[in-house]
């Protein structure tokens, strides 16, 4: 597995394995835009959750999590972003997934979780 939290080079695409994870993380003011990449699962989910961690220790942010490159997605990796919802709700702030691939937007829906996180 491995687990890269650094930006794409080149055309902005990660090589990415089977088991690997990758987060592009840019921030612009208090919003904060992350792009998962790979499998979000039991082993990978922690490093996501540290992130919005200290994102939401930073105060009131908007983040938008771009899920159009993730492959895969747990019940653990749910479980980290409702998480991260949750937390940045209460600091005033707010959690917007975009662009899910059908994989991923099939276990949103199976979970009823497009009733709860806003979906651009």
């Amino acid at each position: 597995m491995t687990v890269n939290s650094e930006m794409p080079n080149g055309d902005g695409v990660s090589p990415l394995k089977p088991g690997d994870f990758d987060v592009a993380l840019e921030r612009v003011d208090d919003q904060y835009h992350l792009r998962l990449s790979g499998e979000l699962d039991l082993a990978t989910a922690p490093w996501l959750r540290d992130h919005l961690v200290e994102i939401a220790a930073d105060g009131p942010g908007h983040v938008v999590v771009d899920l159009s490159r993730l492959a895969f997605i747990d019940s653990t990796g749910l479980s980290v972003l409702v998480g991260g919802w949750k937390r940045l709700r209460e600091s005033g702030g707010d959690l917007v997934l975009r662009s899910p691939s059908p994989a991923v937007a099939k276990v949103l829906d199976i979970a009823g979780l497009h009733e709860v996180f806003p979906i651009s």
